[in-house]
């Protein structure tokens, strides 16, 4: 019989306990424990009958034991300091790990709380992690520097808006509770080093000696792309340029520390050792101790901590001549990290390292042997080509969700560039060794590696500039990713399964959901609104089959939420382009911090001022511009927009959508005729407001939207539409609202907000 994969199955189940609990914010997790506990003993039953069902009795056992461990979770995270959010007192912290620069002359730090002491005079123990923000660059510690600070706790706002990477999840595996910024460097008194982070001060101190030896021989340039390629960590340090061509070619993956890394420096020491005639099993002792050491060295960051664990089961596979259980050593690497935090689930570096790894163990093999045999392939280049697309395929609905693209060149640019930095990283590596011993020795290595990398940036750059070099898909939705895992899980089934009724039924599955997966795509509606949460901003989305409008009003917001949220909220949503783009500047007298870095046809402003206030957007995309005034009309296709003293109303036959400026008075706005089904956007009031019961009845809204304010609302507004029987949303509270016309009514739905 063969052999089942239980640890794949397990690391599955336990995952999806996790994912439940943290969806669900813990509602009725007892409940579905003892679910997928009652499951789990009766599959036990049955598993001494029938030895295949073992797999889903270690998936619904582990489900309930990935429930009770994030309830855990929950409860440490629970049991931080949360109460000093807001609060201003002298902070005794203690530097965690290496600082990162920022765009800006500042850097910031992760630092633990120990003491902090109030202005009244009360000193207490506390717990919990800040982010520390410096302003200036020369302010550098060392992991376990032991800091007195003053400064105030801010909380840290996470925007609900889908296709963005979730960084709740992640500062709340890290413990994070807020941010201080210190504007005055006397705010921070320097206390000396503590005991604690001793192995990241001394990996730290490691990498910086290597960089500074390697700087003697390499370009300026090209040396941070070495020193991320060896050691991962900080993007900050490359050239803007430089990672915009691996992220276009889809080589970004690279500078990350991963299972190539680890699998490559073992492979290497493992031939190393036997060609000095160590047994077997003595290279691999050596080896794995050498793939533990660099893990600490990399700083045991996410994928760098499961790849160093699936190496060494790896090691341990070859060990005991168990060489074929690949697939049980990355399960058993990832129950081990989810069980040390579960929280890694929600990393995008540990998703995509763990996608990525499956994959290959999934379909490289199968993949190169049909290359070889079907388009008469060379070894080589089928096993590349396989290995390259094999990566892809378990981790496009992570892509797509949070980079809304694919890279089309991959495969030539991994085959062209990625054996070239392979190189580079072993040489590397093996010039750090040597740098100890001989400077000349390592200095020349150093610059071998500076022409590899130069060769190697040439041709991800060249490569990069190709037509439809990134393919802009948009994001994908939860059902969307759930299709793709089930079109994926039936064919991976169908091809391994020899009974003809089970292959044939697999296939009729598979053959159902893609057949909805197409029809939801074409039955697409031809009207949709979109509403995202960008905090005091307001932006409101209108999209129709022939057109794309956009209105944005800052709202007093120090922040570029054009750069920050919006880009992103419309690339998900497919929108690459802008049709026509309105910036509300009547209260704005400072230039708006406001950018977006697509194509817009045309962009209309409230002010003659616009040149002045909103010279940043100007200056990153060309647009022809211009001044809309009261009772001007615009039209975008089947898209129809009246603008009148702040408001506007955009129209698709009998649906209109109408936008409250927030001053002024509607006395002299009258809506059309045959304008029956209306959503209401809005904020806070100016000037006194503009809704009263009566201009409510006139305008007759089916739903009301708030937006804008960073969430405060005009309460009596909103209770005025409450008590006429009208629904209402606000981003703030549910995440990003969307508004969908089926040509008889909306339907409207929020996306939510990571954490709660």
């Amino acid at each position: 019989m063969k052999e089942v994969p239980y640890w794949p199955c397990t690391a599955l189940g336990f995952a999806a306990g996790i994912g439940y609990v943290y969806s669900f914010a813990g509602q009725y997790s007892l409940w579905a424990a003892s679910a997928a506990s009652v499951a789990a003993a009766f599959l036990c039953y049955l598993t001494f009958r029938n030895p295949r069902l073992l797999p889903l009795f270690c998936v619904c056992a582990f489900t309930a034991a990935g429930i009770l461990r994030m309830n855990g979770e929950f409860s440490v995270w629970q049991a931080q300091s949360h109460y000093l959010t807001g609060h201003t007192g002298r902070y005794e912290v203690i530097i965690k790990e290496e600082g990162q620069k920022l765009k800006e002359d500042g850097i910031r730090y992760k630092a633990a709380l120990e003491t902090v002491n109030f202005p009244e005079g009360e000193t207490r123990k506390i717990q919990g992690t800040v982010m520390l923000y410096l302003p200036t660059q020369r302010a550098e510690f060392l992991p376990g520097s032991r800091l007195s600070v003053h400064g105030k706790i801010e909380s840290i706002r996470f925007y609900g808006n889908p296709g963005k990477i979730n960084l709740a999840g992640r500062y709340e595996g890290e413990r994070i509770l807020g941010k201080i910024f210190i504007e005055d460097i006397s705010h921070i008194a320097y206390w000396g080093l503590s005991n604690q982070y001793q192995i990241d001060r001394w990996s730290l101190q490691c990498r910086k000696q290597v960089e500074k030896s390697f700087s003697l021989y390499m370009d300026r340039i090209r040396l941070p792309v070495l020193m991320t390629l060896i050691f991962g960590g900080s993007y900050s340090d490359i050239p803007v340029s430089v990672l915009s061509d691996f992220s276009v070619t889809g080589m970004i993956h690279i500078l990350s520390v991963s299972g190539s890394h680890i699998s490559l420096l073992f492979s290497f020491m493992f031939f190393i050792g036997r060609i000095l005639g160590l047994p077997r099993n003595g290279s691999v002792f050596v080896a794995s101790g050498l793939i533990l050491a660099y893990g600490f060295l990399a700083g045991m960051v996410p994928p760098v901590f499961r790849a160093v664990i699936m190496g060494l089961f790896t090691a341990g596979g070859i060990f005991f001549k168990r060489e074929g259980r690949a697939l049980d050593f990355l399960g058993a690497a990832v129950f081990i990290m989810l069980l040390w935090n579960p929280l890694y689930l929600f990393d995008i570096s540990f998703q995509l390292s763990a996608g990525a790894s499956a994959g290959i163990l999934l379909w490289a093999r199968r993949w190169s042997l049909w290359l070889k045999q079907y388009a008469a392939m060379p070894s080589g280049i089928a096993d590349g080509m396989a290995v390259t697309a094999a990566s892809q395929i378990l981790t496009v609905p992570f892509v797509l969700w949070n980079f809304h693209g694919m890279p089309l060149y991959t495969v030539i640019a991994n085959m062209a560039a990625g054996a070239l930095l392979e190189m580079s990283l072993i040489v590397g590596l093996l010039a750090a060794a040597v740098s100890s011993v001989s400077v000349s020795l390592a200095g020349g290595l150093v610059q071998c590696i500076d022409y590899l990398i130069y060769f190697s940036l040439w041709l991800i750059h060249a490569i990069g500039q190709w037509p439809y070099a990134r393919i802009h898909t948009g994001g994908i939705s939860f059902s969307g990713a759930v299709s793709y895992y089930a079109v994926l899980g039936t064919l991976l089934f169908a091809f391994k399964e020899e009974n003809q009724f089970w292959r044939g039924t697999t296939f009729f599955i598979w053959g159902t959901v893609l057949a909805k997966v197409l029809f939801s795509f074409f039955e697409s509606s031809s009207y949709i609104v979109l509403i995202p949460d960008l905090g005091q901003a307001r932006a409101v989305v209108l999209l129709t089959d022939r057109a794309c409008a956009v209105y944005y009003k800052n709202g007093q917001a120090k922040i570029d939420f054009g750069k920050k949220e919006l880009q992103s909220f419309l690339e998900y949503y497919g929108i690459f382009s802008i049709d026509f783009l309105f910036v509300e500047l009547q209260n704005e007298r400072d230039p708006l911090p406001f950018s977006l870095s697509m194509p817009i046809q045309y962009a209309g402003f409230s002010s003659s001022r616009y040149p002045f206030l909103c010279a940043t957007l100007l200056n990153s995309t060309p647009v022809r511009t211009g001044v809309v005034t009261s009772g001007q009309s615009v039209m975008l296709g089947d898209l129809k927009g009246f603008y009148d003293h702040g408001h506007w109303l955009f129209s698709v036959k009998n649906a209109g959508v109408f936008i409250d400026g927030g001053r002024g008075n509607l006395d002299n706005f009258s809506l059309p005729s045959n304008q029956r089904k209306l959503l209401w956007i809005g904020g806070t009031p100016e000037e006194g407001g503009t809704l009263d019961e009566e201009k409510i009845r006139a305008i007759d809204p089916d739903y009301a939207v708030y937006t804008g304010s960073n969430g405060v609302l005009a309460g009596e507004n909103k209770e005025l539409f409450i008590l006429m029987g009208r629904k209402v949303y606000n981003p703030a509270e549910t995440g990003a609202v969307s508004a969908v016309w089926n040509g008889k009514s909306w339907h409207i739905s929020s996306a939510g907000i990571y954490g709660k």
